[in-house]
């Protein structure tokens, strides 16, 4: 299994690292600090100048965002904000949401019935 050092480093820029195993197009290395995983969001337009209002009081109180495994030998890992939420989630974060900075949210339609709220940093 890959060492995923982002999980334990969210602010690591360079890694030294071993092949594991190369076939084909397929590199598996000892460990990454590369995180290559999005999705979509189902519509929430109505409510987004609720959650943009929400998310940048979250932000500007500058809370401590936890991180830990549910499973780790499963690779089940998950952010929390006491007081806020626990998510399952597998990428990098900050330590805590005054990092972050304002944002601001836009709904994007990207056809076929589907839209993304996409968050831009405004600092």
């Amino acid at each position: 299994m890959t060492v995923k050092s982002f999980w334990s480093n969210p602010y690591e820029t360079r890694v030294k690292t071993l092949i594991r195993s190369a076939n084909d197009s397929e590199v598996t290395l000892e460990a990454t600090i590369f995180f290559a995983f999005s999705g979509g969001q189902e519509s929430i337009s109505p409510l987004l100048a609720n959650f943009s209002d929400e998310a940048n009081r979250i932000i500007a109180a500058d809370l401590e965002i936890r991180t830990g495994f549910d499973d780790e030998a499963n690779e089940r890992r998950y952010w929390e904000i006491e007081g806020f939420s626990r998510v399952s989630c597998g990428g990098t974060h900050v330590r805590r949401t005054g990092e972050i900075g304002p944002i601001r949210l836009k709904r994007n339609n990207i056809g076929r019935g589907k839209e993304r709220v996409e968050i831009y940093l405004e600092s």
